[in-house]
């Protein structure tokens, strides 16, 4: 909850920089991801994540985003099970490269993430482990596009790291 409050403040805290705020805009975006590689019937990995976002605009070529990324990692061996959770909050500042009437908009970001790790192993025939947690910041980076549609309406591809 404390990162969550963070996250926010920080939001706010944008919008109190911005003499500008009220010709803003937000734009809201969610994604998933599914992946299951099978060797055979009994040696398989599961991922799956899902993210959401909000970045608001403060100037026509800036933003502020926050989001919430959550994953499970499932692995299943002859030898061993295991399984972990991944959670992160991050807030990123988006440099777009392209004017708001662009219809090809490539953007550039940087910020903060706070990550959360946790999992368990277990050996055949062995009781369960839990993993060491990982909590703690890191940096964050990203370069991708928007392709507009319509005047609500944006298709949105990138690569974060």
């Amino acid at each position: 909850m404390k990162k969550l409050v963070l996250l926010l403040f920080l939001f706010l805290f944008s919008l109190a920089l911005s003499p500008e705020t009220q010709a803003g805009y937000f734009e809201v975006s969610g994604s998933g991801s599914y992946r299951k590689t099978t060797y055979d019937k009994d040696n398989y990995s599961i991922y799956r994540s899902g993210t959401a976002s909000v970045a608001y605009y403060f100037w026509e070529l800036s933003a502020l985003e926050i989001s919430y990324t959550k994953a499970r990692q499932d692995e299943v061996k002859t030898q061993y099970e295991s399984r972990s959770f991944v959670t992160f909050y991050g807030a990123d500042l988006i440099f777009t490269l392209a004017g708001k009437q662009s219809l090809f908009q490539p953007y550039i970001k940087v910020g903060a993430s706070y990550q959360d790790k946790n999992g368990t192993y277990r050996q055949a025939n062995q009781l369960v482990v839990p993993l060491t947690e990982v909590k703690g910041w890191a940096p964050t980076g990203g370069v991708g596009f928007k392709i507009i549609l319509g005047q609500h309406v944006a298709i949105k591809t990138g690569i974060d790291a």
